[in-house]
């Protein structure tokens, strides 16, 4: 599921920030970062007319975006990390419901039922794929939920954003005067309507384990190199892991990018997450060409993999 770019930063002041200001950086300040970036950065928060009235978010859509982030994003969220940023994401949608409610625009009953249909078509044709069936099913048992309420909480809430952020800037509503959308003073207060103090959020924020430092001298692996974030460190069986357990840049050099391009568009059908990490070793398992060459750097990303599965936690 999706990240997007929140408009009208401003420069970073709060704790918050610190903490990842080195994963963004590596990641070309993601929009995840974006929207942290947006929500801890106004030092008023605007005040809403009505305190009392608001859209609330239910907890189902925070335990389904947890879940999601954990299996289905290429970010590879750790569990501390999918607590912090399935709240800030959260915030951010409801936010904008409510910033939007307040300049009397939202969706009409008419576009929830039109989409929810398209919805249910559209999940009737993922089920068709078995992986995907066998994900979904999962998911609703663990989370104890049904597949009526999968599209209600999470999937209905995430269309409506995309079509209403887009509404924001198409039709000027609720802009301030420069033409932005003032969206860390709207998720500030949104946040401060539901409760949820700053320290809360310094505290689930802390939580989310740090990069590792690593062992010195590198190996001589053929995937580490001056020029690529990669590097390693050993856990308490000996065995290499990633000093990074999330946005891993495996997709930042060559040849193992092409590879992994390839195999996502021919084979695996889908991002490398841990949903479908397994499915990425198969396929480079059973591989073939006749480049030598290509067959080695292969080969290679198959370890890259191995220590991958071996970095991360593959359930929540």
């Amino acid at each position: 599921m999706d990240q997007e770019t929140i408009h009208n930063q401003q420069p970073p002041k709060n704790p918050y920030i610190k903490l990842f200001l080195a994963a963004a950086l590596i990641i070309f300040a993601i929009g995840a970062i974006l929207v942290l970036t947006n929500l801890l950065n106004t030092e008023e928060p605007q005040q809403f007319e009505d305190p009392v009235s608001f859209r609330m978010f239910d907890d189902r859509t925070i335990e389904i975006t947890k879940y999601e982030m954990f299996y289905r994003d290429h970010f590879l969220y750790s569990k501390e990390a999918v607590e912090f940023f399935s709240l800030i994401k959260t915030i951010e949608k409801f936010a904008l419901f409510h910033h939007l409610e307040q300049h009397d625009y939202k969706w009409n009953e008419e576009n929830r039922d039109f989409f929810r249909e398209r919805i249910k078509m559209e999940l009737e044709y993922d089920k068709k794929d078995a992986n995907l069936k066998a994900y979904y099913e999962k998911m609703f048992a663990t989370l104890q939920i049904t597949e009526e309420e999968y599209i209600e909480y999470y999937v209905l809430v995430n269309r409506e954003y995309e079509m209403l952020y887009q509404d924001l800037f198409n039709k000027g509503i609720g802009l301030d005067e420069t033409g932005g959308y003032p969206s860390g003073e709207v998720a500030m207060a949104y946040r401060d309507l539901m409760g949820i103090t700053e320290d809360e959020m310094n505290e689930l924020a802390e939580k989310i384990p740090k990069r590792l430092d690593p062992m010195e001298p590198q190996p001589d692996l053929p995937f580490i190199t001056d020029d690529f974030g990669l590097k390693v460190t050993t856990n308490a069986q000996g065995e290499y892991i990633f000093v990074e357990n999330m946005y891993l840049p495996i997709y930042h050099d060559e040849p193992y990018n092409d590879i992994l391009y390839e195999l996502k568009r021919e084979i695996v059908k889908e991002e490398l997450t841990r949903y479908s990490i397994k499915r990425y070793q198969e396929a480079v398992a059973s591989y073939e060409s006749d480049d030598a060459q290509k067959m080695k750097s292969v080969k290679e990303l198959g370890l890259i993999l191995e220590i991958l599965e071996r970095t991360i936690e593959l359930e929540l």
